[in-house]
């Protein structure tokens, strides 16, 4: 299982919204969405091995990929979604992060214990931000 079938898991729940979701919107879900390692939630260690994240070349595609598994009509591409992640690297969107953690996985800054630079030795937090439009599922708000 790579970084497009932990996308497929996180999103299924909100096919119906990003149905109708433009480009830019798309797009501006994925900002950041790179130097990240992402796990099983229920792994008993996490390790380079278990990591399900990719470079920013492997997300693109993992993006491109998960959107169209899952029905998403879109006009994205490789080359536009790379820049898109790159410019905001290591900080993704607080609803994207809450849509991969309520599909079962744990998302981090990039960790490995083995690199050169001493911050990716230990796990660290991924920042966060807000942005229009949130990512709801159909369910959220109903009955209120």
């Amino acid at each position: 299982m790579k970084t497009k079938d932990v996308l497929v898991d996180a999103l299924k729940p909100y096919v119906d919204s990003l149905g109708g979701w433009t480009t830019t919107q798309l797009e501006s879900l994925f900002l950041g969405f790179g130097d990240l390692s992402i796990f099983r939630a229920d792994d008993d260690g996490y390790t380079p091995s278990g990591d399900l994240g990719g470079n920013h070349r492997e997300n693109a595609q993992s993006i491109i990929a998960a959107l169209t598994e899952i029905g998403i009509p879109h006009n994205l591409d490789e080359d536009g979604m790379f820049w898109i992640i790159e410019s905001c690297v290591g900080e993704i969107r607080e609803d994207l992060k809450r849509a991969v953690s309520e599909a079962g996985y744990a998302s981090f800054i990039y960790f490995n214990p083995d690199s050169e630079y001493e911050e990716n030795h230990t796990l660290q937090e991924l920042k966060t931000f807000t942005m229009d439009p949130p990512l709801e599922n159909r369910f959220e708000g109903e009955g209120e």
